[in-house]
């Protein structure tokens, strides 16, 4: 005996949301008969209809829905990555990743924030590190202004998943992941941890063959090698600056020009940005080297800003990405305190 379905589910005058509730019943009688892929089928369909008419709480709970039913049917069937477009089907996984993009729109970011997490757990127990780790990104980016622990923890996992995929576009996306796990550590004022992972991070890239043949063969780009991982020394310096003050900060900074190559390497744009923060031939950190900085025209809205430390554009002026302008405003402001108490 087969179960029963809904009648007239195509009636083009019938409202989205109509639509969506027929859906949903016949969703239901389906699971009482006990054909759950079909149940699964029919709450993925109201689940669109839901979208279509922007009922994003009700979209994200048929969803999710249809994802648990489908999920114990998926555990042998999955094919291995990368899936091609003939095999790749909608999974369980794809289902919760939309259902936490409609509970973001609703505003639940609790559900929103489980759904996408159980999306990269399965997508990492069938070996695709690389769209786990981007889930475990955007659950970071979805924490942050809420939650900073929960945000670096989920960045720490996506930096270990794109460590995980073992390519060379996986270690620098791992790179990168551990860079802002380390921003999100000064951001809260962890400032130790923060300087251990920037300098342990610098000191791996530096042992690494491609770096030293970098700098052996005067600069001559190595392809795959992210132009992003050198900012690891512009931060650790500026949580030197900010935790200790400007001799511990020139120390550093000493320290690390010791170690680096002399010409034809990608710090050397590090190098360029710290010597700017510095004052250039004074050569130290000061209060009024860093005010002007801040106060440059091209660094006007600075937080607004993304890219690198200084962005070269088509005017070929210097911006500050928001961190850095963030940072530098820590520095001026305990810098000034220690002058008014000084003076006092």
């Amino acid at each position: 005996m087969t179960a029963p379905v809904a009648q007239n589910l195509h009636c083009d005058t019938a409202p989205d949301e109509a639509r969506a509730r027929a859906l949903l019943t016949a969703a239901r009688s389906a699971v009482a008969w006990g054909n759950m892929l079909e149940a699964s089928r029919l709450f993925h369909r109201a689940g669109n209809f839901f979208k279509m008419d922007q009922k994003w709480h009700d979209a994200g709970a048929a969803f999710q829905t249809a994802a648990e039913l489908k999920m114990p049917f998926e555990a042998d069937t999955i094919p291995a990555p990368p899936y091609t477009t003939e095999v790749r089907k909608i999974t369980s996984s794809g289902l919760l990743k939309t259902a936490s993009d409609c509970f973001v729109k609703a505003q639940d970011f609790r559900v929103a924030v489980s759904c996408l997490q159980t999306a990269a757990d399965l997508l990492a127990e069938d070996g695709d590190f690389t769209t786990a780790a981007g889930h475990c990104k955007a659950l970071a980016q979805m924490l942050a202004p809420r939650d900073v622990d929960g945000a670096i923890r989920f960045y720490e996992k996506a930096a270990r998943l794109h460590e995980a995929a073992a390519d060379v576009h996986g270690r620098s996306a791992g790179d990168k992941a551990w860079l802002t796990v380390g921003e999100q550590l000064a951001r809260k004022g962890d400032y130790t941890a923060a300087i251990d992972l920037f300098e342990g991070l610098a000191d791996r890239i530096l042992q690494e063959p491609k770096a030293r043949d970098y700098a052996s063969s005067g600069g001559v780009y190595v392809p795959d090698f992210s132009t992003a991982e050198p900012k690891c020394l512009t931060r650790a310096v500026l949580c030197y600056l900010c935790r200790d003050g400007p001799s511990a900060a020139q120390e550093a900074v000493v320290r690390w020009d010791a170690k680096l190559p002399s010409s034809g390497f990608m710090f050397d744009q590090e190098r360029n940005v710290l010597r700017q923060v510095m004052g250039g031939a004074e050569n130290r950190f000061t209060a009024g080297h860093i005010a002007k900085i801040l106060q440059a025209p091209e660094n006007a809205g600075s937080a607004t800003a993304s890219g690198p430390p200084w962005c070269d554009n088509d005017t070929q002026t210097r911006r500050l990405d928001k961190w850095t302008t963030m940072m530098l405003e820590r520095a001026l402001q305990m810098l000034r305190d220690a002058e008014n108490k000084a003076q006092r």
